[in-house]
């Protein structure tokens, strides 16, 4: 009945019909519809039948998207036709951030070559935000800056030749140094305008609209308007002059001689008169070697101290920079230690009271971290040594013959300088 069958055990098995019985239990399978439905299910699944209106909707869709997709290749990455020429910028124009407000334009000190003192392209807002602590043309120098910083209050017209000569000496001196000048240049258009034309190295710091923080310092004492670039971590060396002194060649090689040294202070005593622990407009700092080893409060029990200034006395508050740390960002210490000097220099113009404040505030912080080229106090003050090379002429570093007629730039009588004060090797150097 079934070919191909066999009996087992009780089990009848029968193949072709798919007949199966099992223990006197018998199952019939009818397979037949795998071999007829099956195909045409899979068929349908394969292949669904679509309409001819379906068809024709299905190919206006691929070309649609198609052009679509062309138009926008060809918008982006094709010739401007569809989207408007951008303009030329210049490099500091270009360190704008793009959310400022288009009708925001430089101020006409701002500017680089192609734009300073242009009076169309470069006019003064005083809104415009800006970043570091100089000006917008400073800040787009970028990081790593070595920097001159000078001070002059008022107006600039009697100054400026030194000024030029200034920047010709830093130039010659102090290749790849900028300069900056902190001053009011509202007024100063005339004198300040051909110069930077001429000496991309100056930038000019308004000190009504410095960035913020720092803002307007002008209520502060004028002599300490050039420390605002202390913390600023854009600068890298920043050394603080006097506008009216000269810059000698004798400075140059001191200033090589601390940086080997690797400290963070730098101070130059030349001069009988120069009997200070810090002479202002003559003293350098460097905020390159980043991490302060450990930084200790002076030994003093006071939380204040007072300073004798001619016949002033000045108090000056000492413990909120000077309070001890183990390490710290340099740049972020020095910037503590210059907001403490502009607080307390606000609304004081005494004359002296610059002096008084880097006493007080910036000479016990970095008292064991400093390299003092010394001729005359030199067993007076931490971290004194010679001078690297012989005075000439008579003169001295931080002379006034910039702005002065007389021989108050040199040192009377030839005075020689204490045997201590001499270099070991040049004993000889009576004018050291």
């Amino acid at each position: 009945m079934y070919s191909a069958g066999y009996s087992e055990n009780g089990r009848d098995y029968s193949e072709n019909g798919r007949d199966y019985s099992e223990n006197g239990r018998r199952r019939i399978v009818d397979t037949t519809w795998y071999n007829s439905e099956m195909p045409n299910k899979v068929s349908k699944r394969m292949n669904p039948h679509f309409s001819k209106e379906q068809k024709y909707m299905i190919v206006w869709l691929w070309l649609f998207g198609f052009l679509v997709m062309v138009i926008i290749i060809y918008v982006t990455s094709g010739p401007p036709i569809f989207r408007p020429v951008r303009p030329q910028l210049s490099p500091i124009q270009m360190m704008i951030p793009a959310s400022f407000n288009a009708n925001r334009t430089l101020a006409w000190w701002d500017g680089d070559e192609t734009c300073a003192c242009n009076a169309t392209g470069c006019i003064s807002h005083p809104d415009t935000p800006l970043d570091g602590t100089c000006s917008r043309r400073a800040w787009a120098a970028g990081f790593e800056q070595n920097v001159v910083s000078l001070t002059v209050q008022g107006s600039l017209q009697p100054y400026e030749t030194l000024l030029k000569r200034t920047l010709e000496n830093v130039t010659t001196l102090y290749p790849g140094f900028f300069v900056r000048l902190y001053t009011d240049p509202e007024n100063n258009k005339e004198v300040l305008c051909p110069l930077l034309k001429k000496f991309q190295i100056l930038h000019v710091c308004n000190i009504q609209r410095l960035p913020e923080p720092l803002g307007n310092i002008s209520s502060l004492h004028a002599g300490l308007w050039n420390l605002a670039p202390m913390g600023d971590q854009q600068v890298k060396l920043l050394l603080v002059r006097d506008f009216g002194a000269e810059i000698l060649e004798r400075e140059v090689y001191a200033v090589q001689e601390w940086m080997k040294l690797n400290a963070t202070l730098h101070v130059m005593r030349d001069h009988p008169l120069h009997n200070y622990e810090i002479v202002s407009g003559l003293f350098d700092i460097r905020s390159d070697l980043n991490i302060l080893p450990q930084i200790k409060k002076p030994p003093s029990n006071k939380d204040t101290e007072v300073v004798s200034q001619n016949t002033n006395q000045l108090e000056v508050k000492v413990d909120s920079v000077t309070q001890g740390v183990e390490t710290i960002e340099m740049w972020k210490y020095l910037a503590n230690i210059r907001d403490e000097m502009f607080i307390q220099a606000r609304e004081n113009t005494e004359e002296g009271y610059d002096q008084a404040v880097l006493q007080v505030l910036l000479w016990p912080p970095l008292a064991h971290d400093v390299v003092g080229h010394d001729s005359y106090t030199c067993s007076r003050y931490l971290g004194s040594r010679p001078w690297p090379t012989r005075r000439k002429n008579n003169t001295f570093v931080g002379n006034f013959s910039y702005r002065s007629t007389d021989n108050n730039w040199k040192i009377t009588n030839g005075l020689e300088c204490p045997l201590e004060c001499r270099p070991k090797l040049n004993p000889d150097w009576s004018t050291c």
